[in-house]
């Protein structure tokens, strides 16, 4: 599927042009769990964050793993531990929301609280880490599929770099594809042709921007960025 062969800074490039002052969103997807969309965005969120003027923000789909943020801390050196943590949903409410199981009302205040962002060390690098304490007895957590948070952050940040689970763990990529300005798909030598396919045309579908592809290798992340075949 790839057409050319190129290291990961390209990725960087993948965005569709936007408005001056605005930072690129990019969502990071797999058709499968052979490929690990959230390895290769940390890898691509550490060189954007040496060359950007402006935030990077790597940001969690799922608001129950935390698994950027659990992979960043694995990682991290005692001089690039997380900073105290900071307001994600930027005022307002973030892509998600807090709700009453049974009536469907809505908890503003308590939404506002729901995702936080920590600077990774001294660096240009924040990570969200959603707030499973914030639900309250009674309460479920919904996805929002409406633009207005991501057209917040692209105002904030030069990049947001967003991980999203497979669609048969999660439809919430699908939900936001339309609002990022680009659209990455992770492979592995694994992944069937056919996954890869309708992965792509449900994104196309949804209204989503596809920029590309990476393909891992086994045992590394010695990543390849190449277009999408039609």
């Amino acid at each position: 599927m790839p057409r050319r062969d190129t290291d990961l800074h390209a990725v960087l490039q993948a965005s569709k042009r936007h408005p001056a002052g605005l930072g690129r969103l990019i969502l990071f997807l797999s058709p499968d769990s052979h490929a690990d969309a959230g390895a290769v965005a940390r890898k691509v969120a550490l060189l954007a964050q040496a060359q950007a003027k402006r935030a990077v923000w790597l940001i969690d789909l799922d608001p129950f793993e935390n698994a950027q943020f659990e992979a960043l801390q694995a990682i991290s050196a005692p001089e690039h531990g997380f900073g105290k943590a900071l307001d994600a949903a930027l005022g307002e409410t973030s892509f998600l929301r807090l709700i009453d199981a049974r009536s469907g009302e809505v908890d503003r205040r308590g939404s506002r609280h729901l995702l936080v962002a920590h600077q990774w060390g001294a660096s240009r690098l924040y990570v969200t880490r959603f707030r499973r304490d914030a639900i309250g007895p009674g309460q479920k957590v919904q996805l929002l599929t409406s633009d207005s948070y991501w057209s917040r952050l692209a105002q904030v940040v030069d990049y947001g770099l967003i991980v999203a689970k497979p669609p048969q763990a999660s439809q919430a990529g699908l939900a936001i594809a339309a609002h990022v300005g680009a659209c990455v798909m992770v492979l592995s030598p694994q992944t069937r042709l056919q996954d890869a396919q309708a992965l792509r045309e449900a994104v196309r579908q949804q209204g989503g921007q596809w920029a590309g592809v990476v393909m891992t290798q086994s045992g590394g992340l010695r990543g390849r960025f190449g277009g999408l075949a039609a």
